[in-house]
């Protein structure tokens, strides 16, 4: 099932949602999103692992 795009916007947005609303918040998520979780979310398995937290006092 895939949700029906006009230039890449959905034609059943929400009424109360604007257009411009969306392009934006479309544009922030996508710039937000960092690569690893963009790779391991196009592939049926982790391809990148998270990285591990350094420890240590301030």
């Amino acid at each position: 099932m895939e949700t029906a795009k006009i230039a890449g916007i959905p034609t059943g947005l929400p009424v109360d949602m604007p257009k411009a609303w969306f392009v934006a918040l479309a544009a922030l998520s996508k710039s937000a999103t960092p690569k690893r979780v963009r790779e391991n979310s196009r592939s049926d398995h982790p391809l990148i692992a998270p990285a591990g937290r350094k420890r240590g006092g301030k």
